[in-house]
């Protein structure tokens, strides 16, 4: 809208200036009926029918085989009369020198001259004969009667279907009028064409359904991205968090195995990472994006830092409280009501198998490996750990040279009471020959 002209700025459409061609012509006839007014006039009316051509606009194809014609571009002129008000005694006179001659439609055909620029194409031989015949076409607007000659008012096979008597049987969209320029103001009647804009109005359409599935298209694309960042940044490590935590409040122990995984996840990206440092091809391009970067190192999410800091406290909390207080964590963490910390959790009942394993001569081994006996009490507890895990025991507390390991019932492993006491004693039995052995 900034860069449009206005209206008085514009160059006229040579439907303007060939109105006036014919308006000059017709007050010439008006003035004088002689026979080189009248063939001036219907010369002027038939060029101005013919280079706006209805037919050739619409099926260039078939009324224009050179594809040379104006009307290619400017042929939408549908309708043409006199318009005024019925009632005044000068609309009956006028009305009656707008008719044609006979015959001139031929002559003019025949003799005019057609050039690239100045080809008209061709009519319909049933719109020929309308061209010759009185304006007996009566139709009216809002503020005006008309009399005229509608071009599509008849089917055309293979051009026009849908008949047009008035122009207001289009819509005010579809319809543009034209009238001579030259004219005075107030002139009454007046020559007036009326021009088909739906070809232009399609194209309009086409276009703006072109340009709102383009704007869609980018708004589904950039919530897509937004969306698809937000659940990779946010909502899928939150979710992430809060599944965590869920599972750490059902089974607190279960923190331990988390820290495992997560660190063994680390250490397998660790090595991939080496690996592909040592690839050439891998390193340059490592080294070309590092410095398209700035040099600066990727930064951790926060809300990875938080995920991980979850599965530390969880491990922590698991490690200090063991097996006997898992209860407690339990417990605490599943009342959501409160933030105050409850330790003294009412006890229940329950079968265990409480099995203790001591070092001998721990203390002579204190003596003689001094300051290495901390390496020996942890290799010892990795065996006695990893066994009892291996057995679906659980280490509970380590006291120098004891180790307090138990078997407690498990109400997720489906199994009866009597056959779970039953396995856990077999498996106490095997992981304390195994820790012996």
């Amino acid at each position: 809208p900034l860069l449009s002209k206005e209206t008085a700025d514009q160059t006229p459409y040579s439907a303007v200036y060939g109105a006036n061609q014919v308006w000059e012509a017709f007050e010439a006839k008006l003035l004088k009926n002689s026979t080189a007014n009248s063939i001036t006039y219907d010369n002027a009316f038939l060029k101005y029918i013919y280079y706006h051509n209805w037919y050739v606009g619409n099926h260039g194809g078939t009324y224009c085989p050179g594809s040379n014609c104006a009307g290619l571009f400017l042929g939408s002129l549908f309708w043409f009369g006199l318009a005024g008000q019925s009632s005044d005694a000068n609309f009956s006179s006028n009305l009656e020198y707008t008719q044609m001659s006979s015959g001139v439609l031929d002559s003019w055909v025949e003799s005019t001259s057609e050039d690239y620029l100045t080809a008209y194409g061709t009519m319909p031989s049933s719109i020929k004969e309308i061209l010759s015949q009185p304006w007996d076409r009566r139709c009216a607007t809002s503020s005006q009667d008309l009399v005229g000659v509608s071009l599509i008012a008849q089917e055309v096979q293979y051009a026009n279907y849908y008949k047009i008597y008035c122009p207001l049987d289009l819509r005010l969209t579809e319809i543009q009028a034209f009238a001579p320029s030259l004219m005075s103001q107030g002139q009454s009647p007046y020559l007036t064409f009326y021009f088909d804009l739906r070809p232009f109005n399609r194209s309009t359409a086409a276009f703006g359904l072109s340009n709102t599935f383009f704007v869609m298209i980018l708004l589904i694309t950039a919530s897509l991205m937004f969306t698809n960042d937000a659940n990779r940044l946010v909502l899928r490590p939150v979710e992430k968090m809060i599944s965590r935590i869920e599972a750490i409040r059902d089974k607190p122990l279960l923190a331990m195995k988390m820290a495992d995984d997560e660190f063994k996840a680390e250490e397998i990206a660790k090595e991939r990472l080496q690996r592909q440092k040592r690839k050439p091809w891998n390193r340059i391009w490592m080294e070309i994006s590092r410095c398209c970067n700035g040099g600066n190192r990727n930064e951790v999410l926060e809300t990875v830092i938080l995920e991980k800091t979850i599965i530390k406290l969880g491990s922590l909390l698991a490690l200090g409280f063991g097996e006997a207080g898992a209860d407690i964590i339990g417990k605490n963490m599943s009342g959501s009501d409160s933030a105050g910390v409850n330790a003294m959790v009412p006890g229940r009942k329950c079968e265990c198998i409480v099995g203790v394993m001591r070092v001998r001569d721990f203390s002579t081994a204190t003596e003689v490996l001094q300051a290495k006996v901390m390496m020996f009490s942890n290799q010892i507890a990795e065996i006695v750990h990893g066994v009892c895990n291996e057995f679906h025991g659980a280490p509970n507390k380590n006291t120098g040279e004891t180790f307090l390991v138990i078997w407690k019932q498990n109400e997720d492993s489906g199994l009866g009471n009597e056959e779970l006491i039953r396995k856990f004693a077999e498996g106490s039995i095997v992981s304390s020959a195994a820790m012996i052995g």
